[in-house]
């Protein structure tokens, strides 16, 4: 098995990818972010800036990792 990578993904150019890595349409890894062996990112998922990832992993479509929550009103201290 080798890297699939979408040709609408972004990924960039001091990110590390594994090897046997999967990108799905519209997603984007960020800078420094490492993508671990084996992994599965389906489409528009986003890998925040220096988010590490270990090998065999799948993150489904629309999952946003390395980023904060989108949730309104959410408190850091809580």
């Amino acid at each position: 098995m080798s890297d699939m990578i979408h040709p609408t993904a972004v990924i960039a150019s001091s990110a590390k990818i594994g090897s046997n890595v999967t990108v799905g349409p519209y997603t984007v890894v960020d800078e420094g972010a490492v993508i671990g062996a084996n992994t599965i990112l389906d489409t528009h998922v986003v890998i925040g800036k220096d988010t590490k990832m270990g090998e065999n992993n799948r993150v489904f479509a629309g999952a946003v990792i390395g980023r904060p929550p989108q949730i309104l009103g959410f408190d850091d201290d809580t």
